[in-house]
């Protein structure tokens, strides 16, 4: 696992968003995190609560896109599924 955190402006904007509750959805970090999507979870992300799409839910989106650029990163994907599934970790 990774810590991320969030320069002040980025952490203005996330709690400005869920203040107003304005969903939004945050990419290129290996992940894809949107808030009010079905099958998310709440998390944190650097203070900040976040609802977070299972990785199965990215996968199947970054399939359905069908751009080279997520293609590329369904193997990495597909391997760390298969990880955590080996390991009995639901992330």
């Amino acid at each position: 696992m990774f810590e991320l955190v969030l320069t002040p402006a980025e952490r203005a904007l996330l709690e400005a968003l869920n203040a107003l509750g304005v969903p939004y959805l945050i990419v290129g970090m290996g992940a894809a995190l949107i808030e009010g999507a079905p099958g998310t979870r709440q998390d944190d992300l650097d203070g900040v609560p976040v609802k977070v799409l299972p990785l199965e839910r990215v996968i199947v989106s970054k399939r359905a896109a069908k751009r080279p650029k997520d293609s590329a990163q369904l193997p990495m994907l597909e391997a760390t599924l298969a990880a955590r599934r080996a390991r009995n970790i639901n992330l």
